[in-house]
């Protein structure tokens, strides 16, 4: 069975830099999961000893 197409309208009311705001808001927000259980494999991954790579630092801006 075929899935739906989907279709996104937006309906712009405010600036560009607003707009992309929001539309990667959107994007980090739907592939939450999706790092969160990565990031849980490899950490689980390291913690057994089964890879050798460096742990990665993450930086956030405040």
């Amino acid at each position: 069975m075929d899935k739906p197409k989907l279709n996104y309208r937006f309906h712009v009311t405010a600036t560009p830099e607003k707009l992309i705001k929001e539309l990667l808001l959107v994007c980090v927000e739907a592939n939450k999961k999706k790092v969160e259980d990565g990031l849980k494999e490899e950490i689980k991954a390291l913690s057994e000893g089964e890879n050798d790579s460096k742990p990665i630092k993450v930086r956030r801006k405040k």
